[in-house]
């Protein structure tokens, strides 16, 4: 049960495992056999959640790398707009070095350590997981948040960015548009122990 008083259940089409639950969906995937690489996925809105479909977008080149460490929550982070979830809207968000947006600045403390805890995700406070592992950017890669126009987007991008304890890397981003749309873009994902 998701303690989210606006949330409703999400639409898919079934491309793994996973359940949605009333506005939390989600992919778990034994380790090792990801099959998002190279990929993106978009939450566009609707009446009551959103409309998941695998997408068309493109992984944005970053620009901006904001300093972080092991298992951190950065921000908050001012958003260019007024961004509209299905559990209110929000002007600033946090981000954890694991691969998860925080919608609600300030309401979870800690950075959600550490192989995708899904009770703790679909029961706290909005957010967002690219990847729900123990991302490591103190050892490699580098995390950035940016802003692009045309159309208006925040965006989130961990690159290079290796599990803890792992050689692996991945290339994963959270982009946030200004009418609501979320899209999970991926490049290079191999490999991963846990999630």
């Amino acid at each position: 049960t998701v303690n989210q008083p606006n949330a409703f259940p999400a639409s898919f089409t079934g491309n793994g495992q996973g359940c949605p639950n009333g506005g939390v969906f989600y992919e778990l995937f034994p380790g090792g056999t990801e099959d998002v690489a190279n990929s993106s996925w978009e939450l566009a809105p609707v009446a009551q959640g959103y409309n998941v479909t695998q997408g068309t977008g493109t992984f944005e080149t970053p620009v901006t790398s904001v300093p972080s460490g092991d298992d951190q929550v950065l921000g908050p982070f001012n958003l260019p707009f007024s961004f509209g979830y299905t559990g209110g809207t929000t002007m600033s968000v946090e981000v954890s070095s694991n691969g998860y947006v925080y919608l609600q600045a300030g309401t979870i403390t800690g950075a959600r350590c550490c192989a995708g805890n899904v009770p703790d995700f679909s029961s706290e406070a909005a957010s967002i997981a690219v990847f729900g592992t123990d991302l490591n950017p103190s050892v490699g890669g580098q995390v950035f948040v940016d802003q692009f126009t045309g159309p208006d987007r925040f965006v989130v991008t961990w690159q290079g960015v290796p599990q803890f304890g792992q050689s692996n890397a991945i290339d994963a981003q959270v982009q946030l548009y200004a009418d609501g749309r979320i899209v999970l873009a991926y490049g290079n994902v191999i490999g991963l122990s846990n999630n």
